[in-house]
């Protein structure tokens, strides 16, 4: 192990000794890098070689090169010499030495491509992406990156293409592989149309008059002629066919044979076309829209993208492409009058409303077609409601969104869209002018929260497990600046109502901090304790924001107990699964200048992540 360290130590001594001469760094700092390298490179010796060291290496040699690079600069130094060359060579070599112990590393593969890519390292790319297939023949990224710096680095459409074909006949059922060849080949037809017109090749070319005598044709030239004229005229053809996105309507073709029986899949190539210019992609969206409806009659989403095609047209007029798509969606409910279908037009007629400001006969019209359509659910109510309140007036919506709660009185959702529209028309009642609220009695006036807590209390009535609904309460509650007691009644009334609890219990912590205090905090913290918190993103956010607040407070033993009896807990939930809970809790106590402390939490993280780069660092940083 010695002889090999001290072998790769000596290849080092020609750039140090440049880096020397040319006053980079001083002997001091060359000393310091031999006795860091040295030290990389037994780490590099252990066996097994962890991941973990080869990037601390690599970040190493990174940031050194970042100085060199600044200090040459800041010296006016621009002569190319051997240190610019050799820390590039080095960072390859511990890539290599990592990969070649860490070969079922994905990551790893793709952390060296994107270096070669940074430093245009052609050669070892070529290499790189060589073995990676050779290794991960089913790695869909290796195949894209590869053809993809085929296609834009060197310039060669025909390697990228033979890339792409042999990852789809390695990987014929995966789904991103045929959508990225099919984007690869709208690429080459882009660039190719590009190119024509930038040499004018499409232009219309003017003959010029024949000054020269009027020599009679001979029959041997006639006859060449005719012989010449259609292998031209195949050859144009063949050409225009490319330039108009015949290739991609090949590869989308093939894609169906090979995945026939998803909807989603087909319509990724739609969005796809939508990305380049309609003169070309326009055909091919058609086919592909064309092919959807065939074999999936009953998809709504299908049916909406259909509608939707004419959209994309941005030649067209606005009203033009909306008669268009209106008429398509009239169809498209008749063939397939399901919720589903009614919601996909209620929610492009909303999204067309916000885009662009409508005309009255696209109003009008709208407005038949959802009298004919009529709301069946939830989602077509909420959709109805964001509508009316776009076309019509605040009232009109109130009173959709109180006969879909009277509908559907079971969900939840909708009670806070009244609950919410409710309180607009307050907010706007209360905005007006003085002379308008004068005749309104102040008597009968509600108050501005007054109408919006009625909504609630009788969506809870109907809901009481409603998490969304317990929520907006409370948060009604303080707007009213109701009593401390109330409040916390409400708190601990809806924890017991409500099965998803963890999310009002961090509410609940927040609140009660503010309103009580510390201590009171760590009762209810303790008592939660003593019952089940699962594992989970809500419990973990909960606990986070107790440590943040016992941290906050002045330091003092009790304070250190209760953040200490935090962490534990975190840990015994998310100390498998989550590094930055052990660096949170060493963190915390290096702040405080606990080293034992910190240590010994430092020992028990790595035994859960051996090979944490993020732990190993704050070992050296500490």
């Amino acid at each position: 192990m010695a002889d090999q360290v001290n072998y790769n130590m000596e290849k080092m001594i020609p750039e140090l000794e440049d880096l020397q001469q040319l006053q980079i760094f001083s002997k001091d700092e060359i000393r310091q890098i031999v006795q860091k390298r040295r030290d990389f490179e037994y780490t590099m010796k252990r066996q097994p070689l962890r991941k973990v060291d080869c990037l601390r290496y690599i970040e190493y040699e990174l940031n050194l090169d970042a100085l060199r690079r600044q200090r040459k600069k800041r010296m006016g130094l621009k002569k190319t010499t051997i240190s610019d060359h050799a820390p590039v060579a080095r960072v390859h070599n511990i890539f290599e030495r990592a990969v070649n112990k860490h070969k079922g590393d994905i990551d790893l593969w793709l952390q060296h491509i994107a270096y070669c890519k940074n430093n245009a390292s052609r050669k070892m790319m070529s290499k790189l992406f060589t073995s990676a297939l050779q290794l991960h023949p089913r790695n869909e990224a290796i195949w894209i990156e590869a053809a993809s710096w085929e296609f834009n680095t060197n310039l060669n459409m025909d390697s990228a293409r033979v890339l792409m074909q042999r990852s789809i006949r390695i990987n014929p059922h995966s789904q991103r592989l045929w959508a990225e060849y099919f984007r690869l080949e709208f690429l080459y037809v882009q660039k190719l149309r590009a190119r024509r017109e930038l040499l004018g090749l499409d232009a219309p070319v003017e003959k010029p008059k024949e000054l020269s005598l009027d020599i009679e044709t001979l029959d041997e030239e006639a006859n060449l002629a005719t012989d010449e004229a259609p292998a031209l005229s195949a050859m144009e053809e063949s050409r225009q066919a490319i330039l108009n996105a015949a290739i991609p309507k090949i590869v989308y073709q093939n894609a169906i044979q090979a995945i026939p029986s998803d909807a989603s899949f087909r319509l990724q190539f739609v969005e796809i076309c939508h990305l380049f210019p309609t003169s070309y992609s326009k055909a091919v969206a058609d086919i592909v829209l064309t092919s959807a409806l065939e074999d999936f009659q009953t998809d709504a989403t299908v049916w909406s993208a259909y509608c939707q095609q004419p959209a994309f047209d941005l030649e067209r007029d606005v009203d033009a492409v909306r008669s268009e798509a209106l008429e398509r969606y009239a169809t498209a409910l008749e063939t397939l009058p399901t919720d589903a279908m009614r919601h996909e037009l209620l929610l492009w007629c909303a999204k067309e409303l916000s885009r662009l400001p409508a005309s009255a006969w696209f109003l009008e019209r709208t407005r038949a077609l959802f009298t004919s359509v009529g709301p069946s659910s939830p989602a077509l109510y909420a959709a109805l409601v964001d509508f009316t309140l776009r076309t019509t007036d605040l009232t009109s919506a109130i009173a959709i969104a109180t006969a879909a709660t009277t509908a559907f009185p079971k969900d939840a959702h909708l009670w806070l869209l009244r609950a919410q529209l409710v309180m607009r028309a307050a907010c706007v009642l209360e905005a007006a002018p003085a002379t308008k609220r004068a005749k309104k009695s102040n008597a009968t006036a509600p108050s501005k929260f007054q109408a919006t807590v009625s909504v609630i209390e009788d969506g809870l009535r109907h809901v009481p497990g409603a998490t969304l609904l317990w929520e907006r309460y409370l948060q009604l509650q303080v707007a009213t600046k109701a009593s401390t007691s109330t409040i916390d009644a409400t708190f601990k009334k809806a924890l017991v109502a409500t099965n998803n609890w963890t999310v009002l219990r961090q509410q609940y912590v927040t609140w009660l901090f503010r309103a009580k205090g510390m201590e009171a905090v760590r009762a209810v913290y303790r008592s939660f304790f003593h019952g089940q918190l699962l594992p989970n993103a809500d419990t973990h956010a909960w606990l986070e924001a107790c440590v943040a607040l016992e941290v906050a407070q002045p330091d003092s033993p009790a304070q250190r107990v209760a953040v200490k009896a935090l962490f534990e807990k975190l840990l015994d939930l998310f100390g498998q699964t989550d590094e930055d809970v052990w660096v949170a809790y060493i963190t915390y106590y290096r702040e405080r200048g606990l080293q034992k402390e910190a240590h010994d939490v430092h020992w028990r993280s790595t035994r859960a992540f051996p090979d944490s780069l993020m732990l190993a660092t704050l070992r050296t940083l500490g």
